[in-house]
This record gives C-alpha cells, sequence and structure tokens, in this order.
C-alpha cells in the first residue's frame, strides 16, 4: 500500500505551490491567505475526488498516496498554467498593506498572547494522546480507515458512511502517512484560516486593521474554537471556509474587473461554500439559500451603478455570477451527493428530503436523535438567547462542543446591533454596505436554519460565530480614546478569562489529557487487548452491541489496530443484511462465514459478567478473550451517569469457526 510520509509530503508541497499560483493573483494580503487557504484545502479534496472517480469506474484499488500525489501534481501544473496566462494578460497587482500600523497596539498585544498561550497548548492537547472523541472514533476516522483498505471512496459503515466525507478526505490525506498521531491537528490550520477570514471580512467594511484585529482575536480566543483546534472533527472547518468563502463573496461585490476580476473572486467564493458544503450535511441549507442571496447582491449592486442598463438586460449580470457561484459550490460536493444517489437511491442519505406532507427521499429520522442533545446546554429551546452569556454545559464547565467565550458574551451583541444601525447610515459609503448586508445575511440564514432544524448544538453554530465577530470590529472603530480603552480592558479580561478556563479544563481533566506523565500508546489510550494489534492484517472484526450500555461504535476505530490495520463493521452497516440478535448465534453464523467475519468483539461498561449468546455453541465460536478489568477514565467519565460508579468493564472476542477448522 506504500503508506510513507514521503508521498504526503510530496502532495503537500505540490499542493502549496499550486494554491501560491492561484493566491497571488490577489492584492491584499487577508484575502491572499484565504484564498491560499481554500485552494489547498481544494486541490487536496480534488485530488482525492478524482482518483476517487477512475477507482470507482475502474473498479481499482487507486486511492493511496502516491496516485493522490501524480494527482495533485497535475493539478499544481494546470493551476500554475492559467494564472501565469492571467499574469501575462495583466501584470499581478502589487503588495498592500492593509492599513497596518506600526506601533504596537494593545489589540495587537492581545492578538500575539493569543497565539503563544493557546496555540501552543492546542498542539500539546492534539498531540498528548491518539485521536479521541466520539464522532472521530466513531465514523469520521474509521471512514478515512475503511478507504484506506479498500483504496476508494465508497460508502463503508453505519448511515455516517454517507455523510459528505471532505473533512475526511483531510483525514485520510494524514493516515497515508502511516501513522494517525497528527491527526488531531487537522482543523488547527482552520482555526487560523478562520481568524484570517474574520479579520479580512472586517476590513472590508471598513474598519481599522486594529479594530479588525479584535475580531479575529475574539473568534481565535473562544474556548469552543481552542477545542476544535486540537480534535479530529470538521465543525471548525466548515466555520472557516464559510467565513472565507463570505470574505471572497464581499471582495467580488466590491470588485470592478481589476485582477483578479469579479467572475475569478466568485468562483473562489463558491468553491469555498462548495467545500463546506461536502464536508457537513447542516451547511445543506444555507448553500440553498446563499444563491439567492447572491442574485440579489449583485442586482443591488446593479441598480447602485452609474451606468446600469435598464429592461432584462440588467438581470443577466446578476444570473451569470449566482450561475457560477452555483457551479463553483458544486464543484466539490456534487462527488458525495451523486454517489449517495447512485448507492442509496437518497442524495441527502440518510436524512429525509420532503415538503410538507411529501416526502421526496426517505431517511433513518436521526434528526430527532440530535435534537433532543440541547437539552444538554440549555433548560429549554428559549435558552440559547442567554447561551453566549451562560457558555457552559449544564453538566460542567467548557467541553469541545461548546464554550464561545467571555469576549464574545459581551462584544458580540453591541457589535451586531450597531451593524444593523450602520446599514441605515451608509449612505454616503455605498460601497461598503453591500459587504455589511452580506455578513449580517449570512449570519441571519445559518442562525435561521440552525433554529428551525433538529440539529440544534452549539458546534453547529460555527459558522455563525465566526460571522458574528465580524460587528465586533465596527464596535472599536466607532468608538473614541475613552470608550475604545474601556473596550479594550473588557476584550482583555474576557479573552484573559475564556483562556485560563480552557486551560484548567485541559490540564485539570484526565479525559482530555489521558496521561500527565508520558504519551500513551494507542492500546493503552484506548484500553485495548494487545490480541487486537497481533491480528493479521485485513482481519475482519464484528463489534456487537449487547445492550444500550456498550456505546459498541466508539471501539470501531480503536479496534482497527496498526494502520492499515483490522477491517472493523457493526451491525447496522448498510453492507451488512443480517442481524445476530434477531436471528440468533445458529443462524447468523452463515452469513458471518458468508461475510468472512472471523471475529466478534463486544465490551460491556458497568453490567456483571454474564454467558453470551455464543457461548451454548462451542462448535461455531471460540471465546478466545475473557477480561473483567476497572472502569478506566477514558470510557468512565463519557459514558456513565454517575462518574463515581465502580463498576467492572467486561471484554469478550470469539473466534467465528469455519468448518475446515473444527
Amino acid at each position: 500500500m506504500g503508506l510513507s510520509p514521503i508521498p504526503v509530503a510530496i502532495a503537500a508541497v505540490l499542493a502549496g505551490a499550486g494554491a501560491y499560483a492561484v493566491a497571488r493573483l490577489w492584492p491584499a494580503r487577508s484575502p491572499r491567505l484565504v484564498v491560499f487557504g481554500v485552494a489547498l484545502f481544494a486541490f487536496l479534496v480534488a485530488a482525492m475526488q478524482i482518483v476517487g472517480i477512475l477507482a470507482a469506474i475502474t473498479k481499482t484499488p487507486l486511492v493511496g498516496p502516491w496516485t493522490v500525489a501524480l494527482a495533485v501534481a497535475v493539478l499544481s501544473a494546470l493551476a500554475w498554467g492559467w494564472s501565469s496566462r492571467v499574469a501575462r494578460a495583466g501584470s499581478l497587482p502589487k503588495e498592500t498593506g492593509d492599513g497596518s500600523h506600526r506601533r504596537l497596539d494593545p489589540t495587537v498585544l492581545v492578538a500575539i498572547g493569543v497565539a503563544v498561550v493557546l496555540l501552543p497548548n492546542a498542539i500539546v492537547l492534539a498531540l498528548s494522546a491518539p485521536p479521541r472523541g466520539w464522532d472521530v472514533l466513531a465514523y469520521h476516522l474509521p471512514r478515512a480507515v475503511a478507504w484506506l483498505q479498500h483504496g476508494n471512496l465508497g460508502n463503508y459503515g453505519a448511515s455516517a458512511a454517507f455523510f459528505p466525507g471532505n473533512g475526511e478526505i483531510a483525514l485520510l490525506f494524514g493516515l497515508f502517512s502511516g501513522t494517525d498521531r497528527l491527526v488531531p491537528l487537522v482543523q488547527l490550520p482552520f482555526a487560523l484560516l478562520g481568524a484570517v477570514a474574520v479579520y479580512g471580512l472586517a476590513r472590508e467594511l471598513g474598519t481599522k486593521a486594529r479594530s479588525a484585529a479584535v475580531s479575529a482575536v475574539v473568534f481565535l480566543a473562544a474556548p469552543i474554537v481552542f477545542f476544535q483546534s486540537a480534535i479530529a472533527k470538521n465543525d471548525l472547518m466548515v466555520a472557516a471556509l464559510v467565513a472565507a468563502g463570505a470574505l471572497l463573496l464581499c471582495r467580488a461585490l466590491r470588485s470592478r474587473n481589476a485582477a483578479p476580476g469579479v467572475r475569478t473572486e466568485l468562483a473562489v467564493a463558491g468553491l469555498a461554500f462548495g467545500l463546506a458544503l461536502g464536508t457537513k450535511y447542516t451547511v445543506v441549507p444555507t448553500a440553498l439559500l446563499v444563491l439567492p442571496l447572491v442574485f440579489f447582491l449583485f442586482r443591488q449592486r446593479e441598480r447602485d451603478a452609474a451606468d446600469r442598463e435598464a429592461g432584462r438586460r440588467a438581470w443577466r449580470g446578476p444570473l451569470r455570477h449566482a450561475a457560477t457561484f452555483g457551479i463553483a459550490m458544486a464543484v466539490p460536493s456534487l462527488f458525495w451527493f451523486l454517489q449517495n444517489w447512485i448507492v442509496a437511491g437518497n442524495p441527502f442519505a440518510p436524512l429525509a428530503v420532503g415538503v410538507g406532507g411529501w416526502e421526496i427521499w426517505s431517511g433513518t429520522g436521526v434528526a430527532g436523535t440530535y435534537g433532543a442533545q440541547e437539552l444538554r446546554y440549555v433548560a429549554s429551546p428559549s435558552g440559547w438567547i442567554l447561551f453566549p452569556w451562560i457558555d457552559h454545559a449544564k453538566q460542567g464547565s467548557y467541553s469541545s462542543s461548546v464554550g464561545f467565550g467571555a469576549a464574545f458574551a459581551a462584544l458580540a451583541g453591541p457589535g451586531f446591533v450597531l451593524g444593523i444601525a450602520r446599514l441605515r447610515a451608509m449612505d454616503e459609503e455605498r460601497r461598503l454596505r453591500p459587504c455589511l448586508v452580506a455578513v449580517l445575511s449570512l449570519l441571519a440564514i445559518v442562525v435561521g436554519t440552525w433554529c428551525i432544524s433538529g440539529f440544534r448544538l452549539p458546534r453547529y453554530l460555527l459558522p455563525a460565530f465566526a460571522l458574528a465577530c465580524v460587528p465586533v470590529a465596527l464596535l472599536f472603530d466607532s468608538a473614541g480614546r475613552a470608550t475604545r480603552s474601556v473596550l479594550v480592558g473588557v476584550l482583555v479580561v474576557g479573552v484573559a478569562f475564556s483562556s485560563l478556563e480552557s486551560l484548567r479544563v485541559v490540564y485539570g481533566d484526565d479525559d482530555l489529557v489521558a496521561s500527565k506523565k508520558d504519551f500513551p500508546t494507542r492500546s493503552e489510550h484506548y484500553h485495548m487487548p494487545d490480541m487486537v494489534y497481533e491480528f493479521p492484517e485485513g482481519t475482519r472484526l464484528l463489534v456487537l452491541q449487547v445492550n444500550e450500555g456498550s456505546f459498541h461504535q466508539t471501539y470501531r476505530y480503536p479496534l482497527v489496530g496498526n494502520l492499515p490495520g483490522n477491517t472493523v463493521v457493526a451491525m447496522g452497516d448498510h453492507e451488512l443484511g443480517f442481524g445476530i440478535l434477531s436471528e440468533g448465534a445458529v443462524a447468523a453464523h452463515r452469513d458471518l462465514l458468508a461475510d468472512d467475519i472471523e471475529y466478534i468483539f463486544m465490551r460491556t461498561i458497568a453490567f456483571e459478567p454474564q454467558l453470551t449468546i455464543f457461548d451454548p455453541h462451542p462448535e461455531l465460536y471460540t471465546r478466545v478473550l475473557d477480561l473483567v478489568e476497572r472502569p478506566y477514565e477514558w470510557y468512565k467519565k463519557g459514558y456513565l451517569e454517575d462518574s463515581k460508579v465502580r463498576a467492572p468493564t467486561v471484554t469478550v472476542i470469539f473466534q467465528v469457526l469455519r468448518p475446515e477448522s473444527r
């Protein structure tokens, strides 16, 4: 399979070169950095999807480190050819200073302090143990591992196997190196991308550089951003890409066909939104509503232009711009929806899609499960209004899912109100008005769709959080010297409180830092028996849910063992057409053999040892492992209602006997 850091490093360098070729067309620093980040991720996603399409057509396992590196090389060469033609058509724009100040403003000192304190600690947190997090171990990493093992980007696993997979592509790229130790850092670059995008958006509103830096600091210092940057989820990816798309949309609105041109700006803006759409289903409503918003914004710009044309011709430009944006948005996301349509007959599987009582595509009803989780954070749905001020889960303080930060709670509200007021007072600054309309409209779209959906978790509000940080710059920019001093004090106190609270949780909770003495191995961290790491490569293990207390999906990635590892499946996976608990051990034996299942893994938490349905049939199943151990922190804190419970952990592994082995 050729797992090695060498092709990964080659692909990364080539993707960086291609991203630079695109980004050099932008004159200002912040858009250039944002374009570089978007293009870098786009090259990786495009290379994987192209190789994945070829693998599906030829039915050959082509998705691997060297084939992806070759695809990246081709894409990078094409990017250089395109950007060179643009450069020959007209000289590249000169570097601009973005209005930076020579002296160190207090705001800049706060930004430096945030970077010095939080970012190194996020790296330490990410590297202190193997990948963690229920979602990460249940389906994000297992999906990437399945692609690694099969050499394609097919649907493997439970219903989550149908989710958009751009985020898992980043995980797969990391796994190509042969280790998962850097995988927890996959979102850290997106934290920086989001901060630069928020800064750039604030600058597009006409604010000074030091005021725009405040918005970036409020975003970067939030505990939710800190924790997400050290865990291999995808919520921070989505937030950064939406903010990046919003910035490039604003640049397009202000463009007058200067390099790189309005269509190029819109294409990259749509690409950013498309990368987010291909990462998480929660972006679907935003993606659908942003298209009419783009048309409306450019239609309004045409009306405000002195040389606008009357009649139907005035509609053509906005329609072309909306089409450019929409096509670019479809490019990095269409792969997943088409694949779902072919495999499951529903492009949005496992979600149900319909209008009113008319169901277009049936789903599995997962929204209700997520909707019930919001009561972990608020006593009632109305509590979300006060949530930025409460800023903690009911069970404790911050976690990897919550924490907008004290600075955000204190400054975002006044900034938003001032932004609304500025809309009415921008007649003399009409060139800035479209950007403010775009930011506030996108903010309303994200929050509105979040409110009416069943997926009301704080981390799903991260795109709205990023956009809501932008108007904070207006607050600082419009303040007088005395008022600004007070606001800077509020900023410093808020950031310091949130940062210290984040670090307190990190270094006071064994669930986050698994070992304060040494970096644990994967078997120690996941508390997996050595047998799991001794199986031959490609051994097929079935994770069987004994009862509702076993949380079997969490074990899917830990059971992989050493990469490329074991092939782990679970009851409920769409490719398994049988059920052991419903059929019984004897009837299911034939199905297990037909599916090449070699071992069955069962683990029960907080239940006494007990006989299983396999024990009465020693001619079909052999118990090869039987462990009764004390509870351990990594699972206990997350999955026992009472953290003081000291019930045993029971682990059993059965070998499925074949006729020739009896």
